[in-house]
């Protein structure tokens, strides 16, 4: 072989070379990359955004039981003794009196959808609330009874250091309650103070209590 025909072969041998490397430089490890960095990012969110939606769904529908939904709640009427001073409401409390002569004591009306925690756990929560021990079912369902919208209901009376809303306690105080269940509602009448100005509204209490009625809407 001569030189000009050495000289040509080996320049095709030399552009083989190049063109297989290249080919193999540039061969299949890039679209794995591209696959790669599209999937990684992309695969949680639509299990976000999924979980998103089922949260906002189930928020309302968590919700709803504890209003009253398209059940308008009941209204109320009563007649409180010329004595009490009536004080604003609020959305937990329908009436709201202060009573004696610098309003030592109180007595309100609350409303609450729902069994509201039921007799026996109401009952002994407010004897906790004064300091005392629970009773139990069978005392409890002894308690003597007071008329509360057109119903016999337990009339719960105790003594001793009462702690407030705030954790405050006050001693010698006295307590009277009672709970109805009104289809599906629960009212709480309520009055609590010195035992001093507490215990000369028995009477009052009960009178307010029996003057409570549904008003028809």
């Amino acid at each position: 072989m001569d030189g000009g025909m050495e000289l040509f072969a080996l320049r095709c041998l030399a552009a083989i070379v190049v063109f297989v490397g290249l080919v193999s430089c540039g061969g299949g490890n890039d679209p794995a990359l591209v696959t790669q960095t599209r999937e990684a990012p992309t695969s949680p969110r639509p299990e976000r955004t999924k979980a998103a939606a089922q949260e906002r769904l189930l928020g309302p529908q968590t919700a709803t039981p504890m209003g009253h939904g398209s059940v308008a709640p009941p209204q109320f009427e009563w007649t409180a003794p010329a004595t009490w001073k009536a004080k604003a409401g609020s959305s937990m409390r329908l009436a709201n009196y202060a009573i004696g002569e610098n309003g030592e004591a109180e007595c309100y009306v609350t409303q609450l959808h729902g069994a509201g925690g039921g007799i026996e756990a109401n009952v002994n929560r407010w004897r906790g609330q004064m300091g005392q021990t629970p009773l139990s079912a069978d005392a409890i369902a002894a308690l003597p009874k007071i008329e509360a919208l057109g119903r016999p209901a337990p009339f719960v009376e105790v003594s001793g250091t009462y702690t407030d809303m705030s954790g405050a306690e006050r001693g010698g105080y006295l307590l009277y309650a009672t709970i109805v269940d009104l289809d599906g509602e629960s009212v709480f009448v309520k009055m609590t103070g010195p035992e001093a100005v507490v215990g000369g509204e028995k009477d009052h209490f009960a009178a307010f209590c029996q003057s409570l009625k549904t008003v028809d809407k």
